[in-house]
């Protein structure tokens, strides 16, 4: 999970109900290493769904790792400011 290159990638699909709150569902796949080391098989994978409020400012998303070694659940909160 660490090195000189990374790639990663996420499909996310979302819903919005009013024009402050959006649901999405989503799946996150990455990698990290020595850009010649790369193996379609050491991907990791991730999927989960996400909350939104007021247009993206505040935003939870529960995720599951599916493969790798940290097949856990996370939570995350974001607070952004639109600039």
């Amino acid at each position: 999970m660490q090195g000189t290159s990374y790639t990663r990638g996420r499909l996310e699909v979302a819903r919005t109900y009013s024009q402050a709150t959006t649901i999405s569902l989503f799946g996150d796949v990455g990698w990290a290493g020595a850009r010649e080391e790369f193996d379609s098989n050491d991907l990791l994978y991730g999927a989960g769904m996400g909350f939104s409020l007021m247009d993206g400012l505040i935003r939870m998303d529960l995720s599951h790792g599916l493969k790798g070694p940290l097949k856990r659940f996370r939570f995350d909160l974001y607070l952004d400011a639109i600039l």
